[in-house]
């Protein structure tokens, strides 16, 4: 499994539009895949104490070793 780091808005729009092939979507997470069905980046978003979403959210890169 990857580990996954935080990114700027540039960078995280940067990989998707270089390796991005297809998505899934659930309520507080996304997850964006390549052609070779690896997860490349997620969006994760946090609900408020009230159980709203929050207008923020973590853009993540996958950061993959050599034995993924």
């Amino acid at each position: 499994m990857p580990e996954f780091y935080c990114v700027s808005p540039k960078e995280f729009d940067l990989v998707i539009e270089d390796r991005f092939f297809r998505d899934e979507h659930e309520l507080l997470e996304s997850r964006f895949f390549d052609r070779e069905d690896r997860i490349i980046a997620r969006v994760v978003r946090y609900l408020d104490g009230e159980g709203e979403l929050v207008a923020s959210a973590d853009l993540m890169l996958a950061v993959y070793t050599e034995e993924d």
